[in-house]
């Protein structure tokens, strides 16, 4: 089944990705704003790299309770509640006018993210149950292209509204998105749970990380998805920005994400005709770390650089949705919820600890290629973890 043919004969899924294409249009826009406002502040890389971190963070935090939350709640109600909560978060980023408002601005992006990675726990989670067998990984690819397809235009053009208009009207248009979001997410019939969870909140925490313990290969995919977070290149890419004097720093962002996006949404296309896609991660695994390395040795260079960062994104994204899938697979419905949840989780813990290592190292003096070096050379270590999942996993 083609991603096309997906969109034109599932109108359920077509909705809930109508509104994942809003969410991630106007975020975009946001996080350009965000780190052109940080580098107008002149903060030091390891601010910069605390705010990459802060994108990320209360996913980690709030797994214990998201999961338990997307379980039970209903669907649509709890996309109602965030999207409000991520609305009024974007409008108040209008109020930071100096360095004197940077903690405010700290507190805003954590509320937001909070929102967002709940959503994306129970976008997740509803995906299996608006989708046939056939249909889900088509669908987790589709999710995957259209993330990275709004991080294109949304960087690009971001950077463009940024650095002619401002930083406001870049968060009015990000507000403006959430509120076509909540406007369509009135039409989406979201099936209603075939459960009910009756346990106690606690009990709801306990009996979910008892059934990932009993489940040994949730745990080894858990360590192999989380993986992609050692290309969370958003400090590298502000850091580097710096560097380029042929472009306005917000241009010089947005256009490598752009760059790097591109290669994100043409990963899915390319490989998704591979049928057996769990072995295809053994070369994509291998690929990634060349194409990090090569952008590492590049990297001076921003044309070159935007070819480089273009190959990581190529490789990135069927990672990501073929692992994803190899998890919701693994899950029963009832879990489905805390597992993703977790998984989340870790993936996101990962993402932080690689962009405070970027930060910290910067920071420290190291040459930014050396960095991009060892995030090429953890993939080299994950090709071997995975192997030996794949080898074993009968057996685990």
């Amino acid at each position: 089944m083609s991603h096309i043919k997906l969109i034109k004969n599932n109108i359920t899924v077509r909705k809930v990705w109508y509104n994942q294409l809003l969410t991630g249009f106007g975020s975009w826009f946001s996080n350009v704003a965000i780190y052109t406002l940080l580098i107008d502040f002149k903060v030091s890389p390891i601010v910069i790299s605390i705010f990459a971190a802060l994108h990320l963070l209360p996913g980690v935090i709030q797994a214990p309770i998201s999961g338990p939350i997307v379980d039970r709640v209903e669907t649509k109600r709890l996309f109602y509640i965030i999207l409000s909560v991520e609305f009024m978060a974007t409008l108040l980023f209008l109020t930071v006018r100096d360095i004197d408002g940077i903690i405010l601005l700290a507190i805003l992006v954590f509320i937001k993210m909070s929102g967002a990675s709940l959503y994306f726990n129970a976008e997740m989670s509803i995906i299996p149950s608006i989708t046939t067998k056939d249909e889900l990984i088509v669908a987790n690819d589709l999710f995957a292209v259209s993330w990275s397809l709004m991080f294109v235009f949304g960087m690009a053009i971001g950077g463009v509204v940024v650095n002619y208009f401002g930083t406001d009207t870049a968060f009015i248009l990000d507000g403006l998105m959430f509120i076509l979001a909540l406007i369509n997410l009135k039409t989406i019939n979201i099936p209603q749970k075939t459960y009910v969870l009756v346990e106690s909140f606690f009990e709801l925490i306990k009996d979910g990380i008892i059934y990932i313990k009993n489940h040994k290969q949730i745990i080894h995919i858990f360590i192999i998805h989380s993986t992609v977070g050692f290309t969370a290149f958003d400090s590298l890419v502000a850091l580097l920005s710096k560097n380029y004097t042929i472009l306005a720093i917000p241009l010089a962002i947005g256009y490598l994400n752009a760059s790097r996006a591109i290669g994100l949404v043409l990963g899915p296309i390319i490989f998704t005709k591979y049928i057996d896609k769990e072995k295809l991660l053994y070369y994509l695994f291998l690929a990634q770390a060349v194409s990090i390395m090569f952008w590492g040795y590049f990297n001076t260079n921003f044309y070159i650089s935007m070819v480089g960062i273009a190959l990581t994104g190529l490789f990135t994204s069927p990672i990501w949705s073929i692992t994803y899938s190899m998890l919701q697979n693994a899950t029963e419905d009832r879990y489905r919820g805390r597992v993703v949840a977790y998984n989340d989780m870790l993936f996101l813990l990962s993402n932080i600890l690689t962009s405070l290592f970027i930060g910290y190292f910067a920071d420290l003096g190291f040459g930014l290629d050396i960095i991009t070096y060892t995030l090429g050379f953890m993939f080299i270590i994950s090709f071997f973890y995975y192997r030996y999942f794949f080898r074993n996993r009968n057996e685990i």
